[in-house]
């Protein structure tokens, strides 16, 4: 009788076990999607703003119109949730070497040269330089 109960808990692990090249790939495929992925969040005065792309994100933390406290919300998201408790975005925005780079040249900008930082580039910027490129 004992050893049927082990043998059936043996299979129940062997069915539950996962190898770490599948759970790898489960995470690669979950963080691809979250990077293409459109975002949304809620600027320091509660009012919700994009769709926006994650570099557009990064930029907004930047400079500081987005802070690990934001809410943020993106396709195959059920609720708005803080940009920290947001898997692998909240890391790619808070915490990769090129975010703190930007933030030390932004805060150069801002002290040094006077500039205000922008939220994200408009839409009329864009077209402005294009047209100028082109």
């Amino acid at each position: 009788m004992e050893n049927i109960r082990y043998n059936e808990y043996q299979k129940t692990i062997t069915e539950k076990k996962r190898t770490l090249a599948e759970v790898m790939e489960e995470e690669k495929a979950q963080r691809d999607n979250f990077m293409s992925n459109y975002w949304y969040y809620r600027d320091p005065k509660g009012i919700p703003r994009g769709p926006c792309t994650v570099s557009s994100l990064k930029i907004c933390h930047v400079n500081g119109f987005v802070t690990r406290k934001s809410m943020v919300f993106g396709d195959g998201m059920n609720e708005w949730l803080p940009l920290e408790s947001v898997p692998h975005i909240g890391r790619t925005i808070l915490y990769s070497p090129d975010t703190f780079i930007m933030r030390a040249v932004n805060s150069v900008k801002v002290k040094l040269l006077g500039e205000k930082p922008e939220m994200v580039p408009t839409v009329e910027r864009i077209r402005k330089s294009k047209k100028s490129t082109s």
